[in-house]
């Protein structure tokens, strides 16, 4: 092949000296080493000078932006024959090079040129298909404890046993039952202690979960979490369609200077890994969770030259999609983790939600309880504009012994001056009012609650090395002692390296409580990829905190090793720890040291 190439290319350089005519042939076009398709081109002498605009626009596709497709037509380079100059394309970023000897172009597009492609890790919902399972699985975990105390001349030992079971009768569309007991061993006297047992049945395409015995009460608005002994039925995106996108998309842009291998991480867990070409990506529907979010993408080059970049992105998880309803139903006897293990209160209560996307920009939602001693009723709404996206919550309380109380919130959070590149919401501000507000009505002796409290958070990202950051918080609840309290920080990072400056300022009448305090910090992080360790050291001047500590990631595979070891000092205590972990093929041992004084 490379042979008729040469020869070909002979043929033709003394075909073009022997005539000073422009002359159309189709050569291969590569990138990065790959060949992306056969463009027609012009040869003026030895040198093309030319090349088809439609056949290189369709060849390239979305590497390129289709401003630059459209700036060529303006200013009219494209000649009446779909020919545009070498030239043209060179000042629009996009370099073209001959290579005579064996017949091809090379093609090299600048960062300015690139087109922008949609890489959506987000995956359309697909109705769940069970395959053949068997009618009965019985899933075991047995996890074993040992821990001796010394103080002084006195010790004490303690030893758990804890029995995990995992049943399921019926395959994928029966039922399953998780069971959780415990044996524990102090001093000698050993008791067993009952864990939480729940029975529940998934329908994934509805989608719901029905569970019965020990279950948790869903959380919106206003609505605090609860441990019951009962029923419940709940929606549950996060279980049983985790690959469907319940809120409205998310996207981080990514730019690749030339081919190279890709590691996305979000929250620390890989999501991609692979080859991709150069150009700009629109990373769309990361899976993130609610609050901020850390991106790391790490760049292997082919050139060798590697780079890692990090991002923050929030997510607002209570912001449905249009259409999408959210909600959990739950009624029962509340319960406690005591020291015989699961104990049920004499008391009962009933509470649900449901949530609705309006709109992918508004989002709205009702929340109530009903309990042996009092009712909670309450409401929310989130809004999502160009500005930022404004949340409110109310509830109002109603209990035998009082009277009846309201909480109110607002919360707005948005990307203003002095934003991150991924547009981070850096601006937050929330404010708060509570007038005898029973949170549990389910208690006998729930007492109300009346605050006013405000915050407010700024954080300025000046450069890609300077950062500050200024919050103020106010509290006050009626106790004739106030709280304003304000924190300021500037914080300069070079790799591994950041050191920060700040000052906190307390308004307060409790004793002992210094107006202003000056502060210095120091954080030095370095992680080795190649063997999965990282090492950390930290300073704070406040109570002369700093930590040492070295620590590495068990992988959770057959043979897998993990430790941590940390050491803390501050002006009250001394702390050490250690951990060291080991998988091996059925069971994983962990040894834990704690030391404090």
């Amino acid at each position: 092949m490379n042979m008729g190439r040469r020869l070909s290319a002979v043929c033709l350089l003394m075909l073009a000296s022997s005539s000073a005519m422009a002359m159309t042939f189709t050569v291969p076009l590569n990138m990065d080493g790959h060949e992306l398709g056969m463009l027609p081109v012009s040869l003026s002498g030895m040198d093309v000078e030319a090349v088809s605009e439609s056949e290189l626009k369709a060849i390239l596709g979305h590497r390129v932006a289709e401003k630059i497709w459209q700036v060529l037509g303006e200013n009219k380079q494209i000649g009446n024959d779909g020919m545009v100059p070498l030239k043209a394309l060179e000042a629009q970023g996009i370099t073209l090079t001959f290579d005579a000897s064996t017949l091809t172009m090379a093609a090299k597009i600048s960062t300015k040129a690139f087109g922008q492609a949609n890489v959506d890790f987000g995956e359309g919902f697909v109705p769940f298909v069970p395959t053949e399972s068997s009618e009965f699985s019985w899933l075991n975990s047995l996890n074993f404890s040992h821990q001796e105390s010394w103080q002084d001349s006195s010790n004490v030992s303690y030893t758990s046993f804890d029995w995990l079971a995992q049943f399921n009768i019926g395959g994928a569309t029966g039922v399953n039952l998780d069971a959780a007991n415990y044996l524990e061993i102090s001093d000698g006297d050993a008791q067993v202690l009952r864990g939480e047992w729940t029975a529940f049945y998934d329908n994934p395409n509805a989608p719901y979960r029905f569970s019965l015995g020990d279950v948790e009460s869903g959380v919106s608005g206003y609505l605090s979490n609860i441990s019951m002994g009962g029923l419940s039925i709940e929606s549950d995106y996060a279980e049983l369609q985790p690959q469907r996108m319940v809120g409205p998309g998310n996207n981080q842009e990514l730019i690749l200077q030339e081919s190279a291998e890709v590691e996305i991480e979000v929250n620390g867990q890989v999501i991609f890994s692979g080859r991709q070409e150069a150009g700009r990506f629109n990373l769309m529907n990361l899976p993130m969770v609610n609050g901020a979010n850390d991106i790391t993408v790490h760049v292997t080059y082919l050139s060798g030259k590697q780079e890692t970049f990090v991002f923050t992105q929030f997510y607002n998880s209570n912001l449905l999609d249009k259409g999408m309803v959210n909600y959990a139903f739950t009624a029962g006897v509340p319960s406690v983790f005591a020291d015989k293990g699961i104990d049920y209160t004499n008391t009962w209560a009933m509470t649900g939600f449901v949530e609705y996307g309006v709109s992918s920009s508004l989002t709205v939602g009702a929340n109530g309880l009903a309990a042996k001693y009092g009712n909670l009723l309450g409401g929310l709404a989130t809004v999502g504009t160009d500005w930022g996206n404004l949340s409110s919550r109310l509830s109002f309380s109603e209990y035998d012994h009082g009277d009846v109380g309201n909480i109110l919130s607002f919360g707005f959070e948005s990307a203003v001056i002095g934003a991150s590149e991924s547009q981070t919401p850096n601006l937050r501000l929330s404010a708060e009012f509570a007038s005898d507000y029973i949170t549990s009505p389910w208690e006998a002796e729930a007492l109300p609650v009346s605050y006013d409290r405000y915050l407010a958070n700024y954080m300025w990202s000046i450069t890609e090395q300077w950062s500050a950051t200024v919050s103020a918080s106010y509290f006050d609840d009626d106790s004739d002692d106030a709280q304003t309290s304000t924190t300021s920080m500037l914080n300069w990072k070079n790799g591994d390296v950041t050191v920060g400056a700040g000052m906190t300022y307390t308004d307060s009448k409790a004793p002992e409580t210094d107006e202003t305090q000056y502060f210095l910090t120091l954080d030095l992080r370095w992680n080795h990829k190649k063997y999965g360790y990282s090492l950390g050291a930290s300073y704070n001047t406040l109570a002369n905190q700093s930590r040492v500590d070295i620590s590495r990631a068990n992988s959770d595979r057959v043979g897998g090793v993990g430790y941590r070891a940390m050491l803390e000092h501050d002006d009250n205590r001394d702390r050490e720890n250690a951990l060291l972990s080991y998988t091996a093929n059925a069971c994983a041992l962990k040894v834990k040291l704690n030391v404090q004084s």
